[in-house]
């Protein structure tokens, strides 16, 4: 039993002092400044909302001027360049995003701020698009970390990432479970818009799943909510995501028009372009298809991916051969296959990289289903050790009321025996008082008879007189009347120092309830003295008219001690 409750204390012990760093909330960076953490928090929270870039340019603004004449390393300047980097990446510049971020991870310390370097690590992950095996790696402990310093956000935030990973290789369920995940922590936090923008990836998982109706009801439903069709992104990527599962144009044509002016998607048109362009060749507009060619082919050096470079290749291609340029129309022929040809092998290569991801993704599912099932034995194993704690409290408070109501039992036993002593006391006295009374008024008789001298008459009444004031009794219905009525002498003599043992004990007597012919008796004197006396103890207490001097006596012992 002793070992279990070191444990215990011991467990607790280890929960106090893994709170012992301060962190902000429902994120938990270390907090440096009360400023400083109040302008951070407000960038989480305004990009979990998706407020204009310019808003977020000037929050950054701020945490920089909080950070001025912090050295390079201070946490403070770290933290600056992490916000400056996502608010340049959420802005289109990607390239100094990146080289920001790269710049910067040298300089944290991952021992002493170890949730910085994982949250720039996460960045950095996104942002040079790490693929395959070490993605996976890095995911998987990621979510462990965030898991366990009970980061809600950026624990959905990585079951999106992991979705994601998962969404090309073919895992579509565990894809589909893991936006469920991050979507009901989200819903949590209120977070509604990052729900509905999610809702685009769950709408394309369930595409994939061959559920083509319910993906599209998804997406029409997105083109109602404020919050996908405010964002230009997020409206173009729903308007996109249309047409490759409807194959209907209309919708490539509209989000083609959200694009077409803006130079920041020079690759999107390029890509839309090729797609119209082809379009328009199938339907027999030729001149419509042309100028969509030569469009497509102006901005095929913003795109990236093999097979759309290949798609602007095989349309223009067809141009060439329309305006008869046929050295042209092969050579960007040949561009087409040798694009096609990448792409293939890129297929070939994910095809491997598949098949392994898939053994990766099964061991951090395993990890992911251990970490699950080691909470749950610790949230048992906690739960356990509570209710024994409480147990063992309430076994001991249950002791110890016990031991107090035998205790107060005792007490009234005591009480009561005192009780019934002090009446007993009582009657004896007065007994012995009637029976003294009666022999001195049978010598009195005896005495006017002659039958007994008169010096010898008084003798004998001198004798009874001295019994009658006897202190024995007295001191012994003190001693009893303390005990049933402990603090009434104490408060008399407080309230009133001048009372002589005299008025003490009439005090004492008129306290118990005493007619005057009884305290009379008890005091050997006449009931009239008595009431002089009683008269003279209400001057010394003070009491005007309209106060019963019982009643004044009786409230000294009803008082309730503080």
């Amino acid at each position: 039993m002793k070992s279990l409750l070191l444990t215990i204390i011991f467990s607790v012990l280890l929960i106090s002092c893994g709170e012992g760093v301060k962190r902000l909330d429902p994120f938990r960076w270390e907090s440096v400044e009360t400023g400083f953490d109040a302008v951070t928090l407000e960038l989480e929270q305004a990009f979990q909302n998706y407020i204009p870039i310019d808003s977020l340019w000037g929050k950054v603004g701020r945490l920089k001027r909080l950070s001025e004449g912090c050295d390079s390393g201070d946490v403070r300047r770290v933290r600056c360049c992490y916000w400056d980097a996502r608010v340049l990446w959420r802005a289109g510049y990607r390239d100094s995003a990146l080289m920001m971020v790269e710049e910067t991870m040298p300089l944290i310390d991952s021992v002493r701020y170890t949730y910085d370097f994982f949250r720039f690590r996460s960045l950095l992950r996104q942002m040079s698009k790490t693929k395959g095996v070490r993605s996976y790696h890095e995911i998987d402990e990621e979510l462990r970390f965030y898991n366990s310093v009970g980061d809600a956000p950026m624990t959905a935030a990585i079951y999106i990432n992991f979705a994601t990973n998962l969404y090309p290789i073919g895992e579509l369920d565990k894809s589909l479970d893991y936006m469920h995940k991050a979507d009901e922590i989200n819903r949590a936090l209120g977070y509604y818009k990052v729900v509905a923008k999610n809702a685009i990836n769950v709408a394309n998982i369930q595409f994939r799943r061959g559920n083509v109706e319910e993906g599209k009801a998804m997406l029409l439903g997105l083109l109602k909510n404020p919050d996908i069709t405010g964002d230009a992104n997020a409206y173009n990527l729903v308007l996109r995501n249309l047409y490759a599962y409807t194959n209907d144009v209309e919708w490539l044509l509209k989000a083609y028009r959200t694009v077409e002016d803006d130079d920041d998607y020079r690759d999107l048109q390029g890509i839309y372009e090729a797609f119209i362009s082809s379009h328009y060749e199938e339907v027999g507009k030729s001149d419509s298809a042309v100028v969509y060619s030569r469009r497509a082919m102006g901005n095929i050096s913003f795109i990236n991916d093999y097979g759309y470079k290949g798609l602007v290749m095989s349309a223009y291609s067809a141009t060439m051969e329309r305006e008869g340029k046929i050295d042209s129309a092969l050579y960007y022929q040949k561009q087409y296959v040798l694009y096609s040809d990448s792409d293939y092998v890129q297929n070939q290569q994910s095809e491997v990289l598949r098949l392994v991801n898939v053994r990766e993704v099964s061991l951090a599912m395993a990890r992911e289903n251990e970490r699950v099932q080691r909470v749950r034995l610790y949230f048992v194993a906690a739960l356990f050790a509570l209710l024994l704690l409480g147990g063992i409290i309430y076994f001991m408070l249950y002791r110890k009321q016990k031991r107090h109501q035998l205790a107060v039992r005792d007490s009234r036993l005591v009480m009561e025996k005192s009780r019934r002593q002090l009446l007993a006391v009582m009657l004896a006295m007065e007994d012995k008082n009637n029976m003294l009374d009666a022999l001195r008024e049978e010598i009195e008789g005896m005495r006017k008879e002659g039958i007994i001298g008169a010096q010898e008459a008084g003798r004998l009444e001198n004798l009874i007189k001295l019994h009658l004031a006897g202190g024995e009794e007295w001191d012994t219905f003190q001693q009893l009347f303390v005990e049933v009525n402990p603090d009434f002498v104490s408060r008399l003599h407080a309230a009133y120092p001048t009372l002589s043992d005299s008025y003490v004990r009439l005090a004492t007597y008129i306290y118990m309830g005493l007619d005057n012919n009884k305290i009379a008796r008890l005091l050997m004197i006449r009931p009239e003295s008595v009431k002089q006396a009683r008269w003279r103890l209400r001057r010394m207490m003070g009491l005007d008219k309209d106060t019963p001097l019982d009643d004044a006596i009786k409230a000294l012992g009803d008082v309730k001690a503080g």
